[in-house]
């Protein structure tokens, strides 16, 4: 079976600009594993070994959790790019 990472989202994880988020996916796109994310509950994950980052501070309803993340993926595509989407 091929190895996952899964990668966590709550908001006691790492916070991450747009740019270094998108230097982030970029490292995605190379890795050779299923990559899998997950947006915790409002009151964050029990502890893991996973990599947690936080979307905000603040907390969303998941739907709008997810469209956030997905947003701030397309964003780090466009970066990659080298798009005006960005800014």
């Amino acid at each position: 079976a091929k190895e996952s990472l899964l990668i966590l989202f709550d908001q006691f994880g790492l916070d991450y600009n747009s740019i270094d988020f998108s230097n982030l996916v970029k490292s995605w796109k190379l890795n050779s594993k299923d990559i899998h994310l997950g947006i915790g509950p409002a009151v964050g994950f029990p502890t893991h070994n996973h990599m947690k980052i936080s979307l905000s501070k603040m907390t969303f309803p998941h739907e709008l959790a997810a469209v956030i993340l997905v947003e701030q993926i397309y964003r780090s595509m466009q970066i990659i790019k080298g798009t005006k989407y960005h800014k």
